[in-house]
């Protein structure tokens, strides 16, 4: 039985680095239709309080602690 796909993860990190490989991870691992990578959590809360819909909204959101 085929594990089912999340629609949308989010990724929030500073560094440039740390995105690149959780991007190359999150696309061998086919977790998600959508990933998201933003460098600011400023610019992430900004995206999450535009959200219009549930649907839109992550379903799994990933941030670095020290940020």
């Amino acid at each position: 039985m085929a594990e089912k796909k999340l629609n949308k993860i989010m990724f929030v990190d500073e560094s440039e680095a740390v995105n690149t490989y959780h991007r190359i991870i999150s696309e061998k691992a086919d977790v998600a239709d959508q990933t998201l990578f933003f460098t600011s959590a400023d610019t992430a809360l900004r995206y999450l309080s535009e959200i219009n819909s549930t649907y839109d909204f992550p379903e799994l959101i990933f941030t670095d602690i020290t940020l």
